[in-house]
């Protein structure tokens, strides 16, 4: 079901979450370019995604391994998920 409280029956437009799925996929291919020198775990991402950016600064220093294994400090999907102790990419100050 697409919504199950409202009976909505699931078509070839809906979309579900895969929960970490993707992420296995991922990281193997990122393990299997570092095996290949073409990538460093401790590298910062802006090196591989220069236009990556995010309001506050301190987003130069997320580095490959930090988003692998969930510290970067970016906020998740659902609201459960947000918690985090970087500022959110709107924020401009730096939390204490």
């Amino acid at each position: 079901m697409a919504n199950p409280r409202d009976q909505v029956p699931a078509s070839t437009h809906t979309q579900f979450n895969i929960g970490l799925i993707s992420k296995v996929f991922a990281a193997a291919a990122i393990l299997m370019l570092r095996d290949d020198s073409l990538i460093g775990l401790d590298e910062p991402v802006i090196a591989h995604l220069p236009e990556f950016t995010m309001a506050h600064p301190r987003h130069t220093l997320i580095t490959v391994r930090m988003l692998l294994n969930h510290t970067s400090g970016l906020p998740g999907t659902h609201a459960a998920m947000t918690a985090s102790p970087w500022p959110k990419p709107s924020s401009s100050a730096p939390q204490a």
